[in-house]
């Protein structure tokens, strides 16, 4: 049997796989070197075999999360399956040892986890769990369908680069041009959802709110104006490392409400406010769950209404086009 089981697992490494390895920029340039990686896979397994013209991709990634570290390790296959795993540790090096592991299991069951008097205990706590969740990984691969997901995995601990879904909230600061008779200045908050389709692409949605107004006097008369708007984002998303960028078609709708200044009646009025456009936002993670963000939006207005003083003195007429620009913070919720 066990010669057995050690045909099979040199037979499944031959054909060797294609590495893409990047580490965080926090972790030192030992842990950064995809040679480093290799050197810690081949400790556990001298058949495990990386070529560039390998037809199986492994994809290894690590980065900060928060006070931790997380790893996670993708293996997609020739058929068209996709097997994942996710580690998590005290450190850069922790990580990698771990994910070492994972990855000689994955590609050779008999492999084994070199006895080194210079791990600490942590860390070989870290390559025990590694071991145990890369040998059930390695079962469900044996008995699953084409689509590999391991339910025993905690999406809390992984990256958000590599949730099925991530959640952020926010708010930005922004001119909005277009909406009354001058700039305004508002401050919208923003709750967002994305759900992964690979490592760098992802479709999104978001609910923005927004409020904001001016008054406007010209010769003693003219208007108070306040604009109130929810807007609807559908959006593909395009992740690399600590970067994103959001492209989004949106949508507001909301009312503006006017109110005559320095006449005698004064008169009020409030008209619906509908716009159509493109968004773009470029975020960097600055920290832990948090990003900085800077966005534009520009949208051809629906409903273009005309608000006078009496008898036809025009105080502001809805334009063709609106704009908006600015930046804020925003965090990932979960």
């Amino acid at each position: 049997m066990i010669a057995s089981a050690s045909t099979v697992a040199a037979a499944q490494s031959s054909d060797g796989v294609r590495l893409d390895y990047q580490a965080d920029a926090h972790c030192s340039a030992h842990v950064a070197s995809a040679d480093t990686f290799i050197s810690e896979v081949h400790g556990r397994s001298p058949r495990v075999r990386m070529s560039p013209d390998a037809s199986r991709a492994l994809v290894v990634r690590i980065e900060s999360r928060g006070p931790k570290m997380s790893g996670r390790i993708e293996l997609h296959g020739t058929d068209g399956t996709t097997t994942e795993r996710a580690v998590s540790g005290a450190s850069c090096e922790e990580v990698l040892s771990a994910l070492a592991l994972v990855t000689a299991l994955a590609l050779d069951p008999t492999a084994s986890d070199p006895a080194d008097p210079n791990h600490t205990n942590a860390n070989a706590n870290a390559n025990a769990n590694a071991n145990a969740n890369a040998n059930a990984n390695a079962n469900a691969n044996a008995n699953a369908g084409p689509t590999k997901h391991d339910p025993e995995v905690d999406e809390r601990n992984t990256p958000a680069s590599a949730r099925a879904w991530s959640f952020t909230a926010g708010a930005d600061a922004e001119v909005v041009i277009g909406v009354s008779p001058d700039p305004i200045f508002a401050v919208p908050v923003f709750f967002e959802a994305t759900r992964r389709l690979n490592e760098h692409v992802a479709l999104g949605g978001a609910l923005r709110f927004e409020r904001a107004g001016e008054t406007a006097i010209t010769s003693g008369a003219g208007g108070d104006f306040t604009w109130t708007a929810g807007a609807a984002d559908l959006c593909v998303v395009f992740r690399a490392g600590r970067f994103r960028l959001n492209s989004c078609a949106r949508s507001h709708v909301g009312a503006i409400e006017a109110h005559g200044e320095g006449i005698s009646p004064s008169r009020s009025a409030t008209r619906p406010w509908v716009d159509v456009g493109l968004a773009l936002a470029a975020r960097v993670r600055i920290a832990g769950p948090f990003f900085l963000e800077v966005a534009g939006h520009v949208g051809a207005v629906l409903v273009q209404d005309r608000f006078f003083l009496e008898p036809n003195n025009t105080v502001f007429q809805a334009p063709l086009v609106t704009a908006h620009a600015g930046g804020g913070l925003g965090f990932e919720i979960w």
